[in-house]
């Protein structure tokens, strides 16, 4: 009688195969991780507000979170945050435009196209040199919101407007980010990159994706708010995150007719961290407003290309509005 053959070995992984894997259990974590993060955070704010507000007899009940996800990218080592900062809001117009976070991005004035974390730098290289060709920057460094917005346009064909005082008419921010449209915000980092008011010594920029507030709730059961929903127990009572996508104009108009302005809260994305972070209307504004002088101290600061009028004039108040 023969032998019963043994099964054959499978052949050892290659190491595609385990880059592969390590690559999906990555993506699944970062994935989850993401959703998490913001999601604790919104119920950590609403929380806040019901405890703030419930001596005064005030429940906001229903609040709204809108965002557009948008792939992290990392400065490295190098003064470039606002070219960064760029990159990703031309991700996130991108986004807007084709509805396929996936696809490939295609530059009409340049001949590289950039699929995926592995041509970033490839980019960022691109853009850093045209930057330097227009005498826009030494390092990376960007201090001029109209110089970085002229590079939205020449590199990435962008549609840009740089305003002063912009966080004045919130209506208009939260209208651009309905429609998906990026917002590029120069403010001083603390060493948690929250806002904070150093006077433009620890000047930063940031990627505005979406917002979080609480809306009239007697007006919400006159129109159904579609998408998921996030429930926040709070002293016996239930509050709701009501998460909408691809609004329409119907849910657009709403919103901004019946959002309470003292609850808004920004979500951004900046260059140093791969989380998006959530912050108040008022801290990011404050902060926005107190850029006045460099830090020169930095180093390579004496060789950073500073626009007339210094930082004040470059960065001070200014916002930039991006889209296709």
């Amino acid at each position: 009688m023969s032998a019963i053959p043994e099964p054959a070995v499978p052949p050892p992984p290659t190491k595609q195969d385990i880059k592969t894997k390590r690559e999906l259990m990555i993506a699944e974590n970062e994935e989850s991780s993401r959703i998490k993060g913001i999601e604790e955070q919104c119920k950590k704010i609403v929380v806040q507000s019901l405890e703030s507000t419930k001596h005064e007899g005030i429940a906001h009940d229903h609040w709204v979170l809108f965002n557009v996800d948008v792939r992290p990218k990392l400065q490295g080592s190098a003064p470039r945050c606002g070219l960064v900062a760029l990159s990703m809001a031309a991700e996130m117009a991108r986004i807007s435009r084709e509805g396929d976070k996936r696809s490939h991005l295609d530059y009409s004035k340049n001949t590289l196209r950039y699929d995926d974390d592995d041509n970033d730098e490839s980019e960022l290289t691109a853009i850093v040199n045209l930057a330097k060709s227009l005498s826009f920057t030494s390092e990376g460094e960007m201090f001029s919101a109209r110089n970085l917005a002229t590079l939205a346009h020449k590199f990435y064909d962008l549609k840009t407007l740089v305003t002063e005082n912009s966080f004045d008419d919130i209506q208009r921010i939260i209208d651009h980010l309905l429609r998906g449209n990026p917002l590029l915000v120069p403010y001083d980092a603390a060493p948690n990159h929250e806002p904070c008011l150093l006077k433009g010594r620890k000047s930063h920029w940031a990627l505005l994706t979406g917002f979080l507030c609480a809306v009239d709730g007697s007006a919400v059961n006159c129109l159904e708010l579609k998408g998921s929903n996030i429930n926040v127990d709070f002293d016996q009572n239930v509050s709701t995150i009501h998460v909408i996508e691809k609004p329409g104009a119907e849910i657009q108009r709403f919103l901004l007719n019946n959002m309470i302005h003292s609850t808004i809260y920004l979500l951004a994305r900046q260059p140093k961290s791969r989380h998006v972070a959530i912050w108040s209307l008022n801290s990011l504004q404050e902060s926005n407003s107190n850029l006045f002088e460099l830090n020169d101290n930095k180093e390579n600061a004496q060789s950073f290309v500073i626009p007339d009028g210094g930082v004040y004039e470059g960065l001070c108040k200014k916002l930039i509005y991006l889209n296709y």
